[in-house]
Formats: structure tokens, sequence, C-alpha cells
């Protein structure tokens, strides 16, 4: 986004291999992968080793020279590399500094792995996209990564704006869950003010270029749980079923892609045999990416989503009570504000009038001829 708006955006990346989508195994057309084309241009790519001590020298020299840098490693990663927030400010004051995660920088999920799929699960968006008497749905695209980014966009855009006035950068933090909860900000308040839902009828599969496991599968007690990554091997000792990483039907990425309504099914009868908090036990014992899949009211009482803070109470034109979702955008420096409810129609139309230097006369004339 900041790229195509004209900005100098310098990528860096892993010394040899580059960044981690260039490698993925889906989303190739002849021999490029087109995931890693779709969201890069406009970059310029500089490939370091960050373990490396002359590396942070390296960065060290581009701090001053830069307005923003944005990070989305795990949080305290980049204060093990010695580029932590406090630090970078005390050699770039007026640098914006933008840190991008999956479940934010507090809270008891900040060290786990982040990603679309599981955002959908946890947000609720999942269970809100599957059918009456089915399975909740992991949208068809990586939306929760595009709001995501979208949200840090405008961050870093606010935060410029705030520097030319202030003089000083800030720190900018974004993450998948809050994004995931932002984008459903009308469904949420209608469920936290007493809304029914009624869901649609249909079944079938996830991502149409995910190769199984990733998707959505119900346990023994009812409850869905959402598995998306991690190493095959993993997962087929989680399943109890070690010889499952050699079988020829699936023993390659690829063949887990062409046969995944075979393995889907495979895979579901399996979780159907234990609950839910057994699979995500295992799962997460072996480094398998899952979550639990949350309706709406299980969403409301996720520790996460607790911790984030991001469901308001607020106040309706009429005084009374209304909970809505948040802000998602952390700011140190100049954070989001509630200060008053929606308006009613025209409540400040005479206010901004009066600002713009017309007086009482002309506005009522204006009001007379229909114009306002």
């Amino acid at each position: 986004m900041l790229g195509d708006m004209g900005a100098e955006v310098i990528k860096v990346e892993r010394l040899g291999t580059g960044a981690e989508e260039r490698g993925f195994p889906v989303g190739g057309i002849e021999g490029v992968n087109t995931y890693f084309l779709a969201i890069n241009r406009n970059k310029r790519s500089l490939t370091l080793n960050l373990k490396h001590p002359r590396a942070r020298e390296i960065i060290n020299r581009m701090i001053p020279t830069c307005d923003v840098l944005l990070e989305n490693f795990r949080p305290g990663t980049m204060e093990k590399l010695g580029l932590g927030y406090e630090e970078v400010h005390r050699a770039n004051p007026r640098l914006v500094y933008c840190s991008c995660s999956g479940y934010g920088q507090q809270g008891p999920y900040r060290d786990k792995p982040g990603q679309d799929l599981l955002a959908q699960a946890i947000s609720g968006l999942a269970w809100a996209t599957g059918r009456t008497n089915g399975c909740p749905r992991a949208v068809g695209t990586y939306p929760v990564d595009a709001h995501g980014a979208m949200l840090a966009t405008v961050g870093i855009l606010t935060a410029l704006v705030a520097r030319e006035r202030t003089g000083m950068g800030q720190k900018v933090e974004v993450c998948l869950l809050e994004a995931a909860l932002h984008m459903q900000c009308q469904e949420i308040t209608y469920h936290l003010n007493g809304g029914q839902f009624w869901l649609r009828e249909n079944e079938g599969l996830g991502h149409p270029l995910e190769p199984a496991p990733y998707g959505i599968y119900p346990a023994a007690d009812g409850q869905f749980l959402a598995v998306s990554t991690g190493p095959w091997p993993n997962l087929c000792r989680a399943l109890g079923l070690p010889e499952l990483e050699t079988d020829p039907r699936f023993d390659t990425a690829g063949k887990r892609l062409d046969r995944r309504a075979e393995l889907y099914a495979l895979l579901g009868g399996l979780f159907r045999r234990q609950p839910r908090a057994h699979w995500l036990e295992r799962l997460g014992t072996e480094g398998v990416w899952s979550s639990p899949v949350n309706d709406y009211a299980a969403m409301e009482q996720d520790p996460q989503v607790m911790a984030s803070g991001l469901i308001l109470a607020l106040r309706r034109p009429d005084g009374g009570p209304l909970r809505v979702i948040g802000n998602p955008i952390k700011m140190s420096g100049t954070p989001p504000t509630y200060r008053t409810p929606p308006p009613a129609v025209g409540a400040d139309t005479e206010a901004i009038l009066d600002g713009l230097g017309l007086d009482r006369a002309e506005i009522a004339q204006l009001r007379e001829e229909g114009i306002v």
C-alpha cells in the first residue's frame, strides 16, 4: 500500500532464501509464486542475516534515514535483536515504528503463532461464515491478512501526520485477531446488543488453494477446531498415526492438495473420536497451528479477546448503552479516542456551518431553501 502511494520501501529479507512467502508450496503459476508477486511490488529487497552483529550495524545506519520501520515478528523478537521500539526511538525519535502480530503485544496468546485462519476461528468469523447444521467455514480468501495490512497502513499514515505536528514518531500496533474483530464490527455490534443469527445452508472445504489439513473439523463433543499449518510429521504424531507421514497418497504438499477432500474426510473421522480440548492439547504440544472455533458468545469470553479491550461499552445518541468493536490500531502517542456517540441526522449541522463562518441568518436561509 505504501509503495503504491510513492514510498520507497526496503524489504529486509533472510539471506539466501528471502521472505517466507517466496517459497510457498501453493499459489504458483509457471514456477513463480503469485502470492509473493501480489503483495511485493514497489519494493527494494535487502537480504540480511539479522543474527549476525554486523547486520545490526547496517540496520543502525538505516534507522536515521528512514521514516517508518515495520516488523511482523512474534512479540519479543525485535527486542532480542536489539531493535525494540525504545532502542530504535532513541536512535531516531522521528521514526514511526509499526509492529504487526497475530494476537497483540500483550495477553495470554501473545507468544502463540498467529495466522489468518486462526484469527477467523477465534474472532467468530468462521462461525459466521458457516452453514446451518453444518461446519463453520473459513473464508475463501485471506481477508484478515489484507485488513490487518490496511490497518497498519492507516496507523502509519496517521502517525506520520501526527509527526508533522509534534516532530516525534511513535509506536503503532495492529494484530490479526483485532483486525478480524474489526472486520465484523457491524455483525458483532448486532450480537452484542441482543441480535439473533440464522446461518445459511451448504457444505464445502476451506480455501481453494490450501492442502489438507487446512480447515475446520468437528470433534467428539460437537465442538469445532481449526487446524492450519505445521510440519506434516508433527500432525501425524499428534493424531497417533506416525505411519501416515509416509502414506504415498499424502506424502507431499502437492498430493495433500490434489487429494484434500479424501484427506479432509480421513482427518475428520479421526477428530470425531475425541473432544476438542484433547485435540487442541495434542496439536499444540506437537507445534501444529490450531485453535478453537468460537461462535460470537464464546468469542466474547475468549481470554485473548477480553485482554484486547476491543469490545467497548459506549452510549447511543439517546444515552442508552451500546457495545461496539473499538478501533484496533494501538498508538503510543496519539491513541484512538471515543468522544461522541454516533450522531443523530444533522445534529452538528449548525455547529459546523458556524465554524465555517456562516451567521445565523445565512444558516436559517439555507435551511429554508432545503440546502441543509
